[in-house]
């Protein structure tokens, strides 16, 4: 039947009446040969598109809203880690200056996490999460500049629960560096091997070094999806601003990257500076009941009783009266303050006249910051 079917019952048939029409040695034996050779082409048939289709995959998940709750209901409660700003099963971003002390407060965010401590004792930074474990991705600061702000850490926390749980990825120097996905991929393999709960990654420049292109950022964040799906891990990463003048306000927007960065993330929050030297944190995202808006936490940064150096809560406060003022010009950008960032992009591969034109400056000045 050209351009048609027949089941297999009926083709045994068609075969063993043409077979019969010929001088043949034994019936049987051709019967057995027809019977194998169908089972040949089940096996690799001529039009394996059509052997082999498979309905897709529904992407829509339609339910009742009861069905809805019922899930909700069931599912495990999201309990916090470093207050509201992160929870488990979720993924935070934290942005803000340079030298404004993220890589501090990530490094403090690990230490509390894995001994089941609470960053400060007080509602708006409570840990409700027993001792888990974190890889921290600390790809700023190495070994010597850990140990010189946070020796004490070791002293005044357990030991045995900080060499059980954190778990510290620092890249090799006689390797070839990597970024973006395949870096993820290393990351990835990591979070698996220890069974991480918590994965910090410091920061964001390296697994994404142009920002700023929204199909690379798209990889970058499928990618880290992908992983959070396998390891059901929460994420921090620490990001950066697009302003840098220190004497204006940063705002819920002025992460630095492709609008395509707040789909990933969950929580999106930053660390300002306050009218009166200190610093507080502010949710410019949130899914949580409590957001830090219009109160917020004010810091103090300097030498800290547990961790050596790193940040200490001061109190809630309004944020109209802590707050520097607003700018609403568009400030220009300083290249030189963002010299580690402009540094990583150039070992990326990124050509220094595509970066001259993200930091709006001449390729010379971006030459000078990368020698």
């Amino acid at each position: 039947m050209p351009g048609g079917q027949i089941n297999e019952n009926e083709a045994i048939s068609v075969l063993e009446v043409e077979i019969s029409k010929r001088e043949i040695d034994s019936f049987a034996d051709a019967q057995k040969t027809i019977r194998a050779g169908l089972e040949n082409g089940k096996q690799a048939p001529i039009y394996p598109e059509k052997a082999s289709i498979k309905q897709p995959e529904a992407y829509f998940q339609i339910r009742s809203i009861d069905q809805v709750f019922d899930e909700g209901e069931q599912a495990p409660e999201r309990k916090r880690i470093f207050g509201d700003f992160l929870r488990q099963q979720t993924n935070s971003l934290i942005f803000s200056n340079t030298n404004y002390g993220k890589s501090l407060l990530a490094f403090q965010v690990a230490v509390n996490a894995a001994t089941g401590q609470s960053f400060a004792d007080c509602e708006p930074f409570r840990n409700e999460c027993s001792p888990m474990r974190v890889l921290l991705g600390d790809f700023e600061m190495d070994s010597k500049t850990l140990f010189d702000r946070h020796a004490p850490a070791w002293q005044n926390y357990d030991k045995v629960l900080l060499q059980k749980n954190l778990i510290v990825l620092h890249e090799n120097p006689d390797a070839k560096a990597e970024f973006g996905s395949y870096l993820l991929e290393r990351i990835e393999a990591a979070a698996l091997a220890s069974n991480a709960e918590l994965v910090i990654i410091d920061n964001l420049t390296k697994v994404c070094p142009d920002l700023l292109k929204a199909d690379e950022v798209s990889v970058v964040i499928d990618t880290l999806r992908r992983i959070r799906q396998k390891t059901g891990a929460s994420f921090l990463i620490v990001g950066h601003t697009k302003k840098s003048l220190p004497t204006v306000a940063i705002d819920e927007n002025s992460y630095y990257g492709s609008a395509h960065i707040a789909n990933f993330f969950t929580e999106i929050f930053y660390l300002d500076k306050t009218n009166n030297g200190g610093f507080f944190l502010r949710h410019s995202k949130t899914k949580q009941r409590e957001a830090y808006t219009d109160i917020v936490p004010v810091l103090s940064r300097g030498p800290h009783s547990k961790d050596g150096v790193g940040f200490s809560f001061i109190g809630l406060q309004p944020l109209d009266l802590i707050q520097l003022p607003t700018h609403s010009a568009t400030q220009k950008i300083r290249p030189s303050e963002f010299k580690n960032e402009i540094q990583t992009m150039e070992k990326a591969g990124i050509q220094q006249t595509r970066i001259a034109e993200i930091f709006g400056c001449s390729r010379s000045a971006i030459s000078q910051l990368v020698k």
